[in-house]
């Protein structure tokens, strides 16, 4: 029933364009990896035009941990 559900979810945010192409997680062909991969592309093409970025990375497994 979970699977028809998320299923259902992933294609309706697919079809009506609600996703951002920036989104990487809990999607098909997409990864942590990849994420990465576009991030570090980004870092690259920043670097190379001689531009300012900040980059800042939230952990909320840690946040959950704490909750009993």
């Amino acid at each position: 029933m979970e699977q028809i559900v998320s299923d259902k979810i992933t294609n309706h945010f697919l079809g009506n364009n609600i996703l951002l192409s920036a989104q990487h997680g809990f999607l098909k062909h997409r990864s942590t990896t990849t994420n990465l991969t576009e991030c570090y592309n980004d870092w690259t093409m920043c670097v190379q035009d001689r531009c300012q970025m900040t980059v800042v990375y939230i952990v909320f497994r840690k946040v959950f941990d704490v909750v009993s």
